[in-house]
């Protein structure tokens, strides 16, 4: 959980408030990672198949934001393209509470709303709390406490032991592992793909307001957001 390098805005002395920490934002498709760790715990694995088709629950209807429909695909199809239909159906198949519980497993402890848009990422997360739950499911341990460099890690009641989460035990993390890096070698992370193993799920918010894309690395996990008051542009 140790810190290297944080920048929460331009400058402290205009605008004090810190971005990475105090902001809330919507995760966007980055979210995405909760619902497919429900689905890595319920048993089912990249190979498994999903039906990406136009979906509506009740006076809701969620859209891919490329506008194609690819029917049935892989886990790995879908994640890697960022579907929209295929994350919600998942959701609605393991269950809205089983993908919160995967939320707070991992460190989340914002309220999320439990409608079928929250596998989208709508309800807002500090941008610190997504890091945190990237950082760990890159360790293996969960829940990972943000920290500086000269601090110690505090140790956390209720911590995962090992045993929990390091593969075998914690079976969902490995399948997990491979569809972010599928995102980053075939899908819509591809502009971060780099000569050693990299992993990674990008996200935009409603409108495309806001870009965020959360890399991890063997042993580092990170987290940009871009911020836009401008006009939309195509990016998921």
């Amino acid at each position: 959980g140790t810190v290297v390098a944080m920048v929460g805005g331009t400058d402290y002395k205009t605008t004090p408030f810190n971005r990475a920490t105090q902001a809330n934002r919507q995760p966007g498709s980055a979210f995405k990672l909760f619902v497919y760790l429900a689905a890595m715990q319920a048993g089912m694995r990249p190979g498994d198949t999903v039906d990406d088709s136009p979906l509506q629950i009740d006076d809701y209807a969620p859209k891919n934001d490329d506008g194609r429909y690819r029917g049935t695909v892989s886990l790995a199809t879908a994640f890697a393209a960022s579907s929209n239909v295929a994350a919600v159906r998942l959701a609605q198949q393991v269950g809205v509470p089983s993908v919160i519980a995967q939320a707070r497993k991992l460190g989340v402890t914002t309220p999320i709303s439990e409608y079928p848009a929250m596998a989208l990422g709508t309800s807002p997360i500090p941008l610190i709390e997504m890091t945190q739950a990237f950082a760990a499911l890159a360790s293996g341990r969960a829940p990972v406490q943000a920290h500086g460099i000269a601090a110690k890690a505090p140790e956390l009641p209720g911590k995962i032991n090992a045993k929990d989460t390091d593969s075998p035990d914690w079976p969902a993390r490995a399948p997990m592992l491979q569809l972010l890096q599928s995102a980053v070698r075939n899908g819509t992370g591809n502009a971060a793909r780099l000569p050693i193993p990299t992993y990674g799920k990008t996200g935009t918010t409603q409108n495309y307001r806001d870009a965020l894309f959360r890399p991890r690395w063997p042993r580092k996990a990170s987290c940009a957001a871009n911020p836009r008051r401008l006009p939309p542009w195509p990016r998921r």
